[in-house]
């Protein structure tokens, strides 16, 4: 039993409802041929075609920028990630990497932080000022890398201004990390996200960034098989964005 997970956009978006497999270990592995991230995968020939398919067309016409991997807890969900991960990576993406955790649900924009943050600083304060295209203000809520080079946080005028300006800049940062050379984003265990998380996700799904710029989600359904109710449906749901819906 898994769940399907379809998430409304404008553009689409490629959606893979993982099962389990005979022969499979906790995890997704198993006896079976390595892929390009060396982990054993059994019985996913269906969604590394997918995979393959939606990295040979991304950037184009015909491309998908969203990629969402659903399934029972140790399914092989990050397993697939770290695949689509690898394989992004041997064609030359930049690749960053997010993962949402239950202990952290109250941080601010915390799985973004996780995937973006210690490379903007790796960066240097001027190809950050470079990338942030005057929008410094707006992104230094989400990202503090650019609170670093002295782009303050007035919470006053962020509690004021709505905050689909935030949202907006980082759909910017993303389409301007994508100039170079493609962008593949992976954010995993989304189903743990934060409120602010789940916002800006979903804005990124309404609006994906333009270029060769792939986000992909890990997430767990509403319900896991170990009786765990994840709090992000709630979120979802009361998300206007963004509208979910769920099927066994």
């Amino acid at each position: 039993m898994h769940a399907v997970a379809r998430c409304w956009s404008p553009v689409g978006a490629t959606v893979l409802p993982v099962g389990f497999v005979p022969g499979q270990r906790s995890g997704g592995a198993g006896v079976g041929p390595a892929g390009a991230a060396g982990e054993l995968l059994v019985g996913r020939d269906r969604e590394l075609t997918a995979l393959a398919e939606l990295l040979e067309s991304l950037g184009t016409e015909s491309g998908r920028p969203l990629l969402l991997i659903a399934g029972e807890p140790g399914i092989g969900k990050s397993s697939l990630l770290r695949e689509l991960g690898a394989r992004a990576g041997a064609r030359g993406h930049l690749v960053l990497r997010g993962r949402a955790a239950e202990f952290e649900g109250e941080l601010p924009f915390g799985v973004f932080r996780h995937a973006l943050d210690d490379w903007l600083l790796g960066l240097g304060a001027t190809r950050r000022a470079s990338l942030a295209a005057h929008a410094g203000a707006e992104l230094a809520p989400v990202l503090p890398a650019f609170r670093a080079q002295g782009l303050g946080v007035d919470r006053q005028a962020w509690l004021q201004q709505e905050r689909y300006h935030a949202y907006g800049a980082v759909r910017g940062l993303l389409t301007a990390l994508a100039e170079q050379r493609p962008l593949t984003l992976v954010l995993d265990d989304v189903h743990w996200a934060d409120p602010g998380s789940v916002e800006l996700i979903c804005h990124l799904l309404a609006h994906p960034p333009r270029g060769a710029v792939l986000v992909a989600l890990g997430l767990r359904p509403p319900k896991s098989r170990d009786g765990c109710r994840p709090p992000w449906r709630a979120r979802f749901a009361n998300t206007r964005r963004c509208a979910w819906t769920w099927g066994r």
